[in-house]
């Protein structure tokens, strides 16, 4: 079982369904700008996923999903993310990280 992925297609079924326009009436598109990742945070989320994982509070798979999401070791110019990163993908793992750092979201 891997909660992370089942949270990303449970909420990519959900984006799928809202027509392109968010909760708040602005664009999905604009949301996904919001959700640019600078180098900073894409080291702190890699660090993150790592030490979750080695102190046992997700699973290998988890902790994968999550490495592969941000792209591995390597950092992307422009938005930060891989491309083709779902805008699920994205917001996911930014709740996820943020909240194994202990930052409420």
């Amino acid at each position: 079982m891997n909660r992370i992925q089942d949270a990303i297609d449970t909420l990519d079924t959900r984006i799928k369904g809202m027509g392109g326009v968010g909760l708040n009436g602005t664009s999905l598109e604009d949301f996904e700008t919001k959700m640019n990742l600078a180098f900073d945070e894409f080291i702190a989320f890699q660090n993150t996923q790592s030490q979750a994982f080695a102190g046992g509070k997700i699973s290998f798979d988890e902790s994968n999903l999550v490495y592969r999401g941000l792209g591995g070791e390597m950092y992307h110019e422009g938005d930060g993310w891989p491309k083709d990163t779902s805008l699920a993908t994205k917001v996911i793992i930014t709740k996820i990280c943020s909240e194994l750092m202990g930052i409420n979201t």
